[in-house]
């Protein structure tokens, strides 16, 4: 789904559940996304870089509102937590891809990285739990699992979600939050408003309550 609404930056391969795919092609792999940059890394924005690191973290932020039922506390982001999950074999291949992109991008900002991270995990929390949102991801787990393959390819997913509400949202408002977010980081990295700073996010986005 981020990738789905990144896809200036990022294009779709595939995504699939099935276990002997994901191993032909890595031998730790259990399943996941697969795709490639569509510009050469040295012309990324902090933008891009911003949404490529969102597009690494939200495999593992829908696994957390799997396990957690859709009720998200605190612990989500202690540190202790996160960097269990970084460093599993689960999201091994997420680790890797995130590390250039971190740190181009967070010494820049004058944040720690792991404020950074956490509003990035908010954000995607968030938005995979409300109410408009999550029935469209649940309907897109559905429509993977079911396919013969346990697999959707690029055009799969896209024909998908644009016959959803994700795609007016991708061609409007998600490209102006996406440019005002590096900003809206910088001015809450050193205080308690980072939940807050993610909330508005998506109400502005989305028309979020």
């Amino acid at each position: 789904m981020i990738s789905y609404l990144a896809h200036d930056l990022f294009e779709i391969k595939y995504v699939t559940s099935n276990f002997e795919l994901s191993t032909s092609h890595d031998s730790t792999s259990i399943g996941g996304l697969r795709g490639s940059l569509k510009k050469e890394v040295g012309t990324l924005t902090f933008e891009d870089h911003d949404l490529m690191i969102l597009i690494c973290l939200a495999g593992m932020a829908a696994d957390d509102i799997n396990h957690c039922n859709g009720i998200l506390t605190e612990q989500l982001y202690e540190n202790v937590v996160f960097a269990q999950k970084m460093n599993s074999n689960k999201y091994s291949g997420d680790s890797t891809l995130i590390m250039p992109h971190l740190q181009r991008l967070v010494p820049e900002l004058f944040i720690e990285q792991r404020e950074y991270t956490i509003s990035c995990q908010k954000l995607l929390h968030e938005l995979f739990v409300n109410n408009k949102i999550n029935p469209i991801l649940l309907g897109l787990r559905d429509e993977l699992e079911n396919s013969s393959k346990k697999t959707l390819t690029s055009r799969e997913i896209t024909s998908f979600l644009d016959d959803t509400a994700l795609k007016n949202w991708r061609d409007t408002e998600w490209q102006e939050i996406i440019k005002n977010r590096i900003s809206e980081i910088k001015k809450t990295a050193h205080n308690s408003t980072l939940p807050k700073a993610g909330r508005s996010f998506l109400q502005k986005l989305f028309g979020f309550e």
